[in-house]
């Protein structure tokens, strides 16, 4: 059974652990201290979603199990601490720069003209 569930986490750890650990800053920062079964349990009703739509998608080879993923989400957790980023004022800056990103799709191009910004295509 473990054997099985292998080649299916390879597949969709690339894919997962950005959002994970994206999911636990966020939820450090929404939470704060002393949370931890709270967080927990947000960030893995969020990736057991994805997950599940990966699979769904074909983009993993089959469903991963609620323990693989908290397995995951541990790992990156452990990470996070070990490098000393696992805090609410860490977690505060990391959610506000990447708040302050924005992408923009590749066939869109950006004029600036006297000053204003348009968009155009």
């Amino acid at each position: 059974m473990a054997a099985a569930v292998i080649p299916i986490i390879a597949a969709a750890a690339p894919l997962l652990q950005p959002l994970i650990s994206s999911l636990v800053m966020h939820v450090e920062h929404i939470f704060g201290h002393k949370t931890g079964p709270t967080k927990f349990d947000n960030v893995l009703t969020a990736v057991l979603k994805t997950a599940s739509d990966l699979a769904t998608a074909g983009k993993i080879p089959g469903q991963l199990d609620p323990s693989s993923i908290a397995t995951m989400i541990e790992s990156v957790v452990q990470d996070l601490k070990a490098r000393g980023v696992l805090n609410p004022e860490t977690a505060a800056s990391v959610v506000q720069a990447q708040s302050n990103t924005a992408s923009i799709p590749q066939s869109l191009t950006l004029k600036v003209l006297s000053g204003s910004l348009q968009l155009g295509q």
